[in-house]
């Protein structure tokens, strides 16, 4: 099976933001991005966070949520998304998930021979949510909970010696990453490979760091997705094809 990745497409109704940012182009270069899914026979989509970028008003987070979304499932490609630290700017997680139709993080899913695992580390170190419990809190403050760590060393000790695994995030687990971007107990959960998953776990994958980064260390590829709402056309170097029998 192969699968699209995408990232950070950060949709919305400003012209321009942050110098290169372009939300309001957003949805059509995820219309395009689909559709060059889909002639590639791509089976599976993963955006990997902020499909909004965040305005400050619910509701038109919620119509930019609900519009990407839309988009997503009239595409007749079945996908999942990870939760972006944007997409938490304008409301909390129930709001998000319930807004998106999407299942909440984490869990996995198989996907062909490979098990997708999905991770949560839009937290800070105190364990509470950002940007919603903690207005304008330090978005490079990112950690994944410890109960999300020990469910994924769990995961490791239960799944068979031969299973195929990709970890993907928003955040880098890559330690590679320009440091800004990487979660902050990342050393941890590379440990937990390292013990538990050493041969298994095949690939990590994530966005937020819209420059993007691909790098292999001890047998795990880290493949960070460019983002999306860089420039006018961003398109092909932001979405990324996988294939499972890899």
């Amino acid at each position: 099976m192969k699968i699209g990745f995408f990232s950070d497409p950060h949709c919305g109704s400003e012209e321009l933001c942050c110098g290169t940012r372009r939300p309001v182009l957003s949805l059509g270069k995820m219309k395009k991005a689909l559709e060059y899914f889909r002639s590639e026979n791509v089976g599976l989509v993963v955006c990997c966070g902020d499909l909004i970028n965040g305005s400050g008003n619910v509701e038109e987070g919620k119509a930019y949520l609900r519009r990407a979304t839309d988009l997503m499932r009239e595409s007749k490609i079945p996908f999942y998304c990870v939760i972006g630290n944007h997409d938490l700017y304008d409301f909390d997680r129930e709001t998000y998930y319930h807004a998106a139709g999407l299942p909440p993080l984490p869990f996995s899913t198989r996907a062909d021979s490979v098990t997708l695992v999905f991770i949560d580390a839009c937290y800070t170190d105190n364990g509470k949510t950002y940007f919603f419990e903690e207005k304008k809190a330090d978005w490079k403050n990112t950690f994944v909970p410890y109960d999300q760590i020990d469910m994924f060393r769990d995961f490791l000790c239960h799944a068979p010696a031969d299973e195929k695994i990709w970890l993907i995030s928003h955040q880098s687990i890559d330690p590679l990453t320009e440091k800004s971007h990487i979660i902050r107990d990342s050393a941890a959960i590379r440990d937990v490979i390292s013990e538990y998953g050493r041969g298994r776990v095949k690939r990590a994958i994530c966005g937020h760091y819209h420059a993007g980064g691909e790098h292999e260390i001890n047998g795990v590829k880290y493949t960070v997705i460019r983002g999306m709402c860089n420039g006018e056309e961003s398109l092909p170097r932001s979405i990324r094809i996988f294939d499972t029998e890899e």
